[in-house]
């Protein structure tokens, strides 16, 4: 404050903050715009919001471990209450295959005694339906380097960061200029290289699709940690030094969205999971039936987008019932809070918290029992938290 007045007793009296003399456009631009490197970027927040948009695109613009804001809720809101058009970017010729998804939605009822009304019923919400996503007090830096990747996809992936970074540039204009670094960075290589796997035999429930790899895992007992007291602590920071554990998620795009929030197991890996003929999975826990006819034209609306070569566009055909896989590496530290948050989450969704329920008891399986025992691993089962899930 006391180098702001110094300033500002340079600067005439009354001077409108729209219309800076010249004084202080010297200060900003020096110590903002031309600060030698972007740190002082990380002084401003960001608030910016925007919607109409697919899940596809609220996707790409909260892949990003600092990422700090909110999705609209499609657990919460009846989406009768808010627009039922085709979001903004959908490849074209999808507005058939929304309003049939629209009519699957509308035929099934919210469950009026639960936290989440929507829980079941957003399995038939179509890909097109309509998002928001804001970047609610973000660091200015990382929204801004993370938006510089994403429009280095170019096409509507483009335009839509370009929408954010322009907005960037409105509410703090000499920060974001300080972050900048336009032609420097390229976009993730799981973005480029969005691929199908094929569906993994044997998933009937959401406890079938969790896969764990401990093989770059090597835990050391001789080092000076604190152990924790029991579960739903935080583990020690220094298992991070130990290698990574890999995990693996099989289950539908509705709760696939809730997951990728982890921030702490960034960055997720998507993929699409087909069967033998190509064809998008119908999630076999989906707590209603659907007409064959529906999910025959779903399959070819998603191969026919898929080999334009705009795999993102395809995924706007893909309903919150289809099946995806998504896979982490984690440090041990990260993995465990993020499987005892969703599985002891009060409001939870049943399919998540099924799902990580199922992690635990895999690394109370495969990690070494003097670390499951010392850091109670295997805390969670023991609290029986898995009653009343659905």
């Amino acid at each position: 404050m006391k180098r702001w007045d110094e300033l500002s007793a340079l600067a005439p009296d009354g001077w409108d903050p729209d219309d800076p003399p010249e004084s202080i456009v010297k200060f900003i631009d020096r110590n903002l715009a031309g600060y030698g490197h972007a740190s002082i970027a990380e002084m401003a927040a960001l608030w910016i919001y925007s919607d109409g948009f697919g899940w596809p695109a609220a996707w790409l613009l909260l892949d990003l471990p600092l990422f700090i804001g909110q999705e609209a809720s499609s657990r919460v809101i009846d989406q009768n209450r808010v627009s039922r058009q085709v979001c903004r970017f959908a490849p074209k010729n999808l507005k058939h295959l929304h309003e049939r998804w629209l009519k699957v939605y509308d035929g099934l009822k919210g469950d009026d005694g639960a936290v989440y009304t929507q829980d079941n019923r957003r399995f038939a919400l179509p890909g097109t339906m309509r998002t928001g996503m804001g970047y609610y007090n973000n660091q200015a830096r990382a929204v801004v380097r993370h938006l510089e990747e994403m429009s280095e996809l170019g096409g509507w992936q483009g335009e839509v960061a370009g929408e954010y970074l322009a907005a960037a540039e409105i509410f703090a204009e000499h920060t974001v200029k300080a972050a900048r670094r336009e032609g420097r960075h390229v976009p993730h290589g799981r973005w480029f290289n969005l691929c199908l796997r094929q569906m993994p035999e044997g998933i009937e429930r959401p406890e079938d699709g969790v896969f764990v790899d401990t093989s770059r895992f090597h835990p050391r007992g001789d080092q000076d940690r604190v152990t924790r007291p029991g579960p739903r602590r935080y583990l020690d920071p220094g298992w991070r030094s130990d290698g990574v554990i890999e995990v693996r998620h099989v289950l539908s795009v509705g709760t696939a969205r809730d997951e990728h929030r982890h921030r702490a197991c960034m960055p997720w890996t998507l993929e699409v999971l087909v069967d033998e003929y190509g064809d998008p999975v119908f999630c076999p826990y989906t707590p209603f039936d659907v007409p064959r006819s529906l999910w025959r034209a779903t399959c070819a609306e998603f191969r026919r987008i898929w080999k334009t070569g705009d795999k993102w566009g395809a995924l706007h055909a893909l309903p919150f019932c289809a099946m995806v896989s998504m896979r982490a590496s984690a440090s041990l530290d990260a993995l465990v809070y993020k499987a005892e948050l969703r599985a002891g989450a009060e409001g939870g969704h049943w399919e998540y918290k099924r799902q990580n329920m199922a992690l635990i008891r895999q690394l109370s399986t495969l990690l070494p029992q003097w670390l499951v025992e010392q850091e109670s691993i295997d805390g969670m089962l023991k609290l029986h938290v898995e009653e009343n899930l659905i």
